[in-house]
C-alpha cells in the first residue's frame, strides 16, 4: 500500500495502520460500511469514524484512471484528498460532503442562484483540472456534490479523467460547460 503526503493529516491511529502498508492489518483494524451506490466498476465503503471512503476496484474498473487522476489533482479544493492506494486494487480518499446534483434537482432542492454558483465552481474546477492535464470524459450530475451549508462543490468518480492532450484549454473548457448546461437543462425537464 502506498500513501500520499496528505496521510499526515489523518488521526495517528489510522495513519499508523496505513503507514505499515499491511493490507491484512488494515482490514482487521478498520471497519468498512458498504455505501449504497449504482456502480459496476468499484465497490464503495465508508470508513465512518474517519469520514473517508474506501474504493475497491472490480475487474472492470482496474484500468480506470482514479488513482492517477487524484494524484494529479491533489491540492485543488474541488477534488477529494487521496490518502492511500494500491494500484489497480483500491484507494482511500476523503468522503465528500453534500449530495449529488442529480438527486438535489430531482427533489427540487436547488435554486437558480445555487445552480449559477455550482456552474461557476464547476468551471473553476475543470479549468484547474485541465491545467493539470486531466479531462473528464464522463461528466454526470451524479458525480458533482453540492454542500448546501457551505455552498461548495466537490467532484467524485475519476475513472474517466483521462490525460488531456489538447492545447486549447478554453476550447476544452467550453465543451465541458456546454455538456454541463445540457445536463442541467435535461434535469430541469424532469
Amino acid at each position: 500500500m502506498k500513501t500520499t503526503e496528505f496521510i499526515k493529516n489523518l488521526p495517528s491511529d489510522l495513519r499508523s495502520v496505513l503507514e505499515t502498508g499491511d493490507r491484512n492489518l488494515f482490514f482487521n483494524k478498520i471497519s468498512l460500511d458498504p455505501m449504497p451506490i449504482r456502480a459496476n466498476r468499484a465497490w464503495l465503503f465508508e470508513i465512518a469514524e474517519y469520514d473517508l471512503v474506501f474504493k475497491r476496484f472490480t475487474p472492470k474498473g482496474k484500468r480506470d484512471y482514479d488513482i492517477d487522476a487524484l494524484k494529479d489533482l491533489q491540492g485543488i479544493a474541488y477534488f477529494p484528498v487521496l490518502y492511500a492506494y494500491e494500484e489497480q486494487e483500491f484507494l482511500i480518499m476523503q468522503k465528500v460532503p453534500g449530495q449529488d446534483i442529480e438527486s438535489l434537482m430531482e427533489n427540487g432542492m436547488l435554486s437558480e442562484e445555487e445552480l449559477e454558483k455550482i456552474r461557476e465552481q464547476y468551471k473553476k474546477a475543470m479549468r484547474l483540472a485541465i491545467e493539470r492535464k486531466r479531462y473528464d470524459w464522463d461528466m454526470k450530475l451524479e458525480h458533482l456534490f453540492w454542500d448546501k451549508e457551505t455552498q461548495r462543490l466537490m467532484l467524485i468518480d475519476f475513472g474517466e479523467y483521462d490525460v488531456f492532450r489538447g492545447t486549447d484549454v478554453n476550447q476544452a473548457l467550453e465543451g465541458l460547460l456546454e455538456h454541463f448546461d445540457e445536463e442541467i437543462d435535461m434535469a430541469k425537464e424532469w
